[in-house]
């Protein structure tokens, strides 16, 4: 004999797929959402919206991460703790029926209504370390145009402020450059990819 234990109720539309994992429940509905329940409480304990139809399928890649399709014909890859899309993909026509996760090749494979199989990366560690990194490089830049700007090497510093694009660092480069006799001699040093900057900048404060 079968006895009803409970039952969940969050969901506006029909559900397509339930999966347990080890401390969770989640299900995927017709209302384009994925929710998160307590195998404990029942509770709700996340909702993951996104996705612009029925999320069809979905797969856990590791502790932090999670896949899912829908019939947008979009893959999405959550973060778990922000409950926010890393990666929305697009490469099938239509549906996207099922999605799995190989944790030997680390690839996701989706398959669609269009009759194609696809096989993904997943690159999105590699992103936000690039990412990282980029903002990194930025700050050292930005120092190293304050420490060239206090050590009174203006002509260098608006070398710098030219190629990292900061038209309003470099205006004001341009007045201390003026007001030392400096100017002349330090637009001439300026390649022409710089002065190429900036006239373009000159051109917007003209405007």
């Amino acid at each position: 004999d079968m006895a009803l234990v409970t039952s969940l109720s969050g969901h506006r539309r029909g559900i397509w797929k339930v999966q347990f994992t080890q401390d969770s429940i989640w299900t995927a509905s017709a209302d384009s959402s994925l929710k998160r329940w307590s195998s404990k409480l029942f509770t709700c304990l996340a909702t993951f919206e996104g996705h612009l139809a029925s999320v069809l399928s979905f797969v856990p890649i590791n502790e932090n991460k999670l896949a899912s399709v829908a019939s947008d014909g979009l893959l999405k890859v959550w973060d778990l703790k922000t409950g926010s899309a890393v990666g929305t993909f697009d490469a099938h026509e239509d549906k996207i029926w099922a999605v799995t996760y190989s944790q030997a090749s680390g690839n996701l494979v989706t398959a669609g209504r269009d009759g194609n199989i696809f096989f993904w990366d997943d690159k999105t560690e590699e992103k936000k370390a690039e990412e990282r990194a980029k903002v990194n490089q930025q700050v050292e830049q930005e120092q190293n145009l304050a420490n060239l700007v206090q050590s009174g090497q203006l002509s260098k510093a608006l070398k710098l402020a030219l190629r990292l694009d900061r038209p309003r660092q470099a205006k004001k480069l341009l007045t201390k450059l003026k007001t030392s006799g400096d100017l002349e001699n330090a637009v001439n040093k300026l390649d022409m990819e710089l002065k190429n900057i900036l006239f373009r900048f000159v051109a917007q404060w003209n405007i």
